[in-house]
């Protein structure tokens, strides 16, 4: 027996509270768990605020959002609820579907917002603080204005927050800022997100939160300065034009409108507004976010379409009721381009 044990490897004897050491480390969550169960205490905080405000707001009875959310497992459908999203640049956005889904591990920045104004955050994940400088505590309950400042598009966030409130999803480009200050151009694909079970009184259709993927491009100094300097240009001609009149082409068939002081001398002296299309012209070459479809020439003289197709896939659509640049082509003929 002594010789056949040589060769042998015989178990350690068990130690007395090895068998609680390993039930403790099976018990332990993950990182990514702890940073999910953390984010899920911060929203259901949010939550209870977001409640009382929603009841003050909406004429309907209070209802009890199910703040369990994430207590528990849901369907794998449910879980992994994403849509692909690709713009015409074929930047690609993994959007999330159902808050559950928001909170997965992601390399975009993601925040998630509350669904009534002034939509404070109430999730950013670990690619969004990386970027913009602020832990998650810090971010919570503040709004997405931390991230703005000289060069961020008015006009821009004029139309994100009506799509925003209007339930819509959108996509936009801001010239945003780090908690350092430094600029970097982001881009936006924002969604609402609805509850997988719908509680008693809330409707099918109403948001539950907004959930912004976020893809950002550092920009140098001479970049940054010429965006604010783009940006600003570009609301003031939003400002100037909102109240603008269709110019009447004069007596010799040419529009009388001026591109300075926003009027022209028109028959018989009368003072004629900027017509609408010219100041819809003006503001797309002077909008930094769609430089790579439509920009000033180098001598500033002109202007130059870059890209036909994404000037018709994203520009127009904005601007007109249309995408097709041989309408828009005989606009520009119309005001003798």
């Amino acid at each position: 027996a002594a010789k056949g044990a040589q060769g042998m490897t015989l178990p350690r004897p068990a130690v007395p509270g090895d068998t609680a050491k390993a039930a403790e480390r099976n018990l332990k969550p993950s990182p990514a768990e702890q940073a999910r169960q953390a984010a899920a205490q911060r929203i259901a905080a949010r939550q209870a605020q977001q409640q009382q405000v929603q009841s003050q707001l909406v004429p309907m009875p209070p209802v009890a959002l199910p703040l369990n959310l994430l207590a528990g497992p849901l369907p794998t459908s449910v879980q992994r609820a994403f849509e692909i999203v690709v713009n015409m640049d074929s930047s690609i956005f993994r959007m999330p579907l159902t808050l559950e889904a928001a909170l997965e591990p992601s390399s975009d920045m993601i925040v998630v917002t509350e669904v009534v104004p002034p939509f404070r955050i109430v999730h950013v994940n670990a690619a969004w603080v990386r970027t913009c400088g602020w832990t998650a505590e810090e971010a919570t309950g503040q709004t997405l204005a931390i991230l703005q400042g000289p060069g961020t598009s008015k006009e821009t966030l004029m139309r994100l927050r009506e799509a925003v409130v209007a339930g819509q999803s959108i996509t936009v480009q801001l010239l945003n800022y780090t908690r350092s200050g430094s600029p970097f151009m982001n881009t936006l694909c924002v969604r609402p997100l609805r509850p997988p079970q719908h509680p008693a009184g809330w409707s099918a259709q109403k948001p539950w939160h907004y959930v912004a993927v976020c893809k950002a491009k550092a920009l140098d100094a001479p970049s940054a300065q010429r965006a604010i300097v783009m940006a600003s240009n570009a609301d003031a001609v939003a400002a100037e034009g909102a109240g603008a009149l269709k110019a009447e082409p004069g007596g010799d068939g040419v529009s009388h409108t001026a591109g300075d002081g926003g009027a022209a001398d028109g028959p018989g002296g009368a003072k004629a507004r900027v017509a609408p299309f010219i100041n819809k012209l003006f503001k797309m070459v002077c909008t930094p976010e769609t430089d790579e479809c439509i920009r000033w020439s180098p001598d500033q003289t002109s202007f130059i379409i870059c890209d036909v197709q994404r000037f018709e896939a994203e520009v127009l659509p904005a601007y007109f009721r249309h995408n097709r640049f041989s309408s828009f082509s005989q606009q520009l003929h119309s005001y003798n381009f």
